[in-house]
């Protein structure tokens, strides 16, 4: 712009010259040029320059880094930041064990979250199972509500079958019979029986929990029970007869037209945990945790009956997800949930509880050590983390099928390559090549701590563009000596329709499968 005005200067003192020494035609126009000149500058500079629309940022600094956008010319960065208005389209971290994974990219979102987003809740799965990450959360300063686990006596109480009766018969749909876009007979009649019954046990109003549920799919007595409770609650007759329906066939055919779901369900009734996943009264309620923006931190170390405690508590965000949806998903708090080495939890259909939370203003973290961690899913989730994820994160990286995927997630460029020929007559040609921007090995001599990083940024006038940036992630201070764990909780089952109480010790369904094998 200056230059612009230097030029405009010259040419008007020449017109002026010209003007004076010869009164000439020309120099006429240059001086009728200049307010042509100048008014298009102001109405560039004030009428057609597009007016900034947010002059300040916030989100997660950068310390000491450096742009490579352009790999070929890399430029200190001391404004880079991951911006808060980009938070919410999710992020995705690769590093191996030992890179800083854990203490420096999962452990600084957190801290992230909690400066820019004081007043939100959020869900931090681990599933590697030792307790240092919650140790340096809390040594962070950063506020937890809840605690569950899989195995720790201190662990809160919940209840799956908490929350509206649709609500869970389509959870239950989907962890005892499963989500598939085909379907077959046995599921089809699983799913059947759900909602045939599921409404007559929610009838009386009262609390009720799978055990519940096991025990009326399984006793005649139960059932017997709950049917009497319907008919007294006034249930609609249709609903009644459905499940009159249904309890007039034998018990013994009942069960083994059933009994795929019945051993997923037992899972959730029987063994040392399953007391904490049955409280009528629960301490932790994930309806109540979202609405209120509680934290909260899963500690599910890997085996199956975690993994299907995992599903269970997905679903159940799910149903959370679906309920801010019908409301204006905007106007709530972000609600974050972040994953970290979940690859083994990620199950069929958890893509639509990823898609749907995406929509809610519940954004989405992912954290994994490899490659094969994502293609265990299944082959195409590792592109869909890459189409979904709008900031990518990569810290050092063993091997070289997940060096590949890193390079692919930071992307190629186009460099314009220039060559002489030998023989004159030809020149010079010029050709554009496209290639990727780090080697795999740029992603293997990273120190600890340090990542490469994609992520999009907004400018001051609402424009978007792709950075990329090399830093080291600074050290959180956190003081692990003082971070204790949680106090004890009772196991205190509450009041509730108590029918596992009543029946217990008795296990039909088992003895009458033993039956049937036995036949």
């Amino acid at each position: 712009m200056n230059i612009f005005l230097a030029l405009i200067t010259v040419v008007f003192l020449v017109d002026i010259i010209f003007f004076a020494i010869f009164f000439d035609r020309y120099a006429v126009l240059g001086l009728l040029l200049l307010p042509i000149l100048a008014g298009f500058l102001y109405m560039r500079q004030h009428v057609l320059k597009p007016k900034a629309i947010r002059r300040s940022f916030v989100g997660w600094r950068l310390p000491n880094a450096i742009d490579v956008s352009i790999p070929d010319r890399p430029k200190p960065a001391p404004d880079a930041l991951i911006q808060d208005c980009f938070f919410d389209q999710g992020i995705l971290v690769i590093g191996a064990r030992g890179s800083g994974k854990t203490k420096s990219a999962n452990l600084g979102i957190l801290k992230t979250l909690d400066d820019i987003w004081p007043q939100s809740g959020f869900a931090q799965f681990d599933g590697k199972g030792d307790l240092d990450f919650y140790k340096d959360i809390v040594g962070a300063g950063i506020r937890l509500d809840r605690f569950f686990s899989s195995e720790m006596p201190y662990s809160c109480s919940t209840n799956l079958l908490e929350g509206d009766v649709h609500d869970n018969i389509d959870l239950l749909a989907n962890i005892l019979v499963g989500k598939s876009n085909n379907t077959d007979y046995y599921s089809d009649a699983q799913i059947s029986v759900l909602q045939k019954v599921m409404p007559i046990l929610f009838a009386s109003g009262e609390p009720v929990n799978l055990r519940d549920l096991y025990a009326m799919l399984t006793n005649d007595d139960a059932a017997i029970n709950v049917m009497r409770l319907a008919q007294a609650s006034n249930v609609d007759e249709s609903i009644l007869n459905f499940a009159r329906e249904y309890f007039e066939i034998p018990l013994f055919n009942r069960v083994m037209e059933i009994k795929g779901m019945l051993n997923k369900l037992f899972t959730f009734c029987s063994g040392p945990m399953a007391d904490r996943l049955n409280a009528y009264q629960p301490d932790l309620s994930i309806a109540q945790a979202v609405a209120n923006n509680e934290r909260v931190f899963f500690h599910l170390p890997l085996s199956e009956f975690s993994k299907r405690v995992a599903e269970a508590f997905t679903e159940k965000f799910e149903v959370e997800a679906s309920r801010r949806q019908k409301k204006l998903a905007s106007s709530e708090h972000p609600f974050s949930l972040s994953f970290d080495d979940w690859g083994e939890f990620i199950y069929e259909g958890f893509e639509p509880f990823a898609a749907r939370c995406r929509s809610a203003n519940m954004p989405l973290m992912f954290s994994f050590q490899s490659r094969a961690q994502l293609d265990a899913v299944n082959p195409t989730f590792a592109d869909t983390m890459d189409d979904h994820m709008t900031t990518k994160i990569v810290m050092r990286v063993n091997g070289d099928y997940t060096s590949r995927y890193a390079a692919q997630l930071m992307g190629r460029y186009d460099s314009v390559n220039a060559s002489i020929s030998e023989h004159s007559s030809e020149g010079v040609s010029m050709g554009v090549q496209s290639t990727d921007r780090f080697s795999t090995h740029d992603f293997r001599d990273l120190a600890k701590g340090e990542a490469f990083t994609s992520t999009v940024i907004e400018d001051e006038f609402g424009r978007t563009r792709n950075k990329l940036y090399r830093f080291r992630f600074p050290l959180i201070d956190t003081n692990v000596a003082n971070a204790a764990m949680p106090e004890p909780h009772p196991i205190n089952e509450g009041y509730g329709l108590g029918l596992w109480s009543h029946c217990k010790g008795e296990q039909p369904h088992h003895n009458v499968i033993l039956e049937s094998e036995a036949v």
